[in-house]
């Protein structure tokens, strides 16, 4: 089997998340996975009850609209600014009480029997996270014109190998950014 530069810088970027995954561990990857997931619902749902509770304290709209000035016409910077901080702030609050609770999950993942599933387990997790941003990459490669670099993606084992894994997959993705692309 002939493998090319791409297909090895790819190898490396599958062998670095397993490696990743297995020092973490399955519980860690989970949570964070988690933690992501809620934050940024909790983010989006709650972020702008923060935003006005945020407003209703500090006044902070219409400091900003003073201080900033109109920036574009009649823009309102203030309000824009104060959604983004209760978005931000929400995010934060969530992922940091999610960082606890994986914390704790964490310390129990580390006993003998249950830390060696932890670590198999991450390794599998970390190994299936590098192959699903090798897939991406490798749409993404085929899809978009790349020069003198297109002769490396069509001689690409790998490439060949991670797009053949889900074929409608990856023409649907092509057929979207075939829509996007100018």
């Amino acid at each position: 089997m002939n493998l090319n530069a791409l297909d090895y810088g790819l190898l490396l970027v599958i062998g670095f998340f397993t490696l990743v995954g297995g020092s973490r561990g399955l519980v860690r990857q989970l949570f964070d996975l988690a933690a992501w997931a809620l934050s940024l619902y909790l983010a989006f749902l709650l972020g702008p009850a923060a935003a006005r509770e945020l407003n209703r304290i500090f006044a902070l709209e219409a400091y900003l609209n003073q201080a900033l000035g109109p920036l574009w016409g009649d823009f309102n910077l203030g309000a824009s600014a104060v959604n983004a901080l209760g978005f931000i702030a929400v995010l934060i609050v969530v992922k940091l009480v999610v960082e606890l609770v994986a914390n704790m999950a964490d310390l129990l993942a580390k006993l003998p029997i249950i830390g060696t599933f932890n670590r198999v387990g991450g390794l599998a997790f970390g190994l299936a996270k590098g192959v699903v941003i090798v897939f991406v990459v490798s749409i993404l490669l085929t899809a978009l014109p790349m020069g003198g670099f297109e002769t490396h993606v069509a001689n690409s084992r790998l490439v060949d190998a991670v797009l053949n894994l889900s074929p409608a997959l990856t023409a649907e993705i092509r057929g979207i950014i075939a829509d996007v692309r100018p």
